[in-house]
């Protein structure tokens, strides 16, 4: 009796409490653990803690996107340096600019968001233009047709006949009569374009090519590689 005065029993539901603090214990530093230097664990990863009961994956993603907001929102106050602009990538300039233009748009925009939106588009021009200096493209617009009512071929730049060939089909064999370039665009190697999308037009067609004119013999002399792909006769 003195025994179980000095040292009583412990209830049944007391034995859960120091456990479940335990638990929570163990699992506080492994929750801290995911969120520091790795927030963004893979679904692999953060299923197999759910399963062993390390980590509890709705807290988890909660934090995440509260810490993405967080993120976001000290970026977006970030003051615009050459510096900061330049570290940007396209996508996050263009989340910038759409952030800047719905500031704009409100009855109270916010101190200086239209020097932002400014600073933001300028950016975004210069990288286009620098893009474009590296890739520059081609203005000149070139258009090939079959002219099926004329019989002939015809090739168009930016809107002008530059050159054309007359021709004659007799059931699958196609025949060139004359080819011309007009004044003005002849030695600008208008002849040779049209004569290469005659041949591969031709060919796509499953038409037997026969060359009948000076346009025709000098291109495929000059061009041996299309050749394959006139008449044998």
């Amino acid at each position: 009796m003195t025994e179980l005065l000095n040292h009583p029993a412990t209830p049944p539901n007391a034995t859960s409490t120091p456990t479940t603090t335990s638990t929570a214990t163990a699992a506080a530093p492994s929750l801290r653990l995911l969120a520091g230097s790795d927030r963004a664990k893979t679904p692999a990863r953060l299923a197999r803690a759910s399963r062993s009961g390390t980590i509890d994956t709705e807290q988890l993603t909660a934090w995440v996107e509260s810490q993405q907001e967080s993120d976001d929102s000290a970026a977006d106050d970030e003051p615009l340096t050459p510096v900061v602009l330049a570290s940007l990538s396209i996508r996050r300039l263009r989340m910038l600019v759409n952030q800047a233009y719905t500031l704009m748009d409100t009855d109270y925009p916010p101190s200086r968001t239209v020097d932002r939106y400014e600073m933001l588009v300028d950016e975004l021009e210069r990288r286009a233009e620098a893009a474009e200096k590296r890739h520059p493209v081609n203005a000149t617009r070139e258009k090939f047709r079959d002219n099926s009512l004329s019989c002939r071929f015809e090739l168009f730049t930016d809107g002008h006949l530059v050159a054309y060939m007359q021709y004659r089909m007799t059931g699958g064999n196609l025949t060139l009569i004359l080819g011309n370039e007009l004044p003005g665009f002849r030695d600008q190697g208008a002849a040779t374009t049209l004569m290469r999308n005659i041949v591969l037009d031709a060919h796509k067609r499953r038409l037997n090519l026969i060359p009948r004119c000076q346009m025709a013999s000098t291109f495929l002399a000059d061009h041996p590689q299309y050749q394959q792909y006139t008449s044998r006769h």
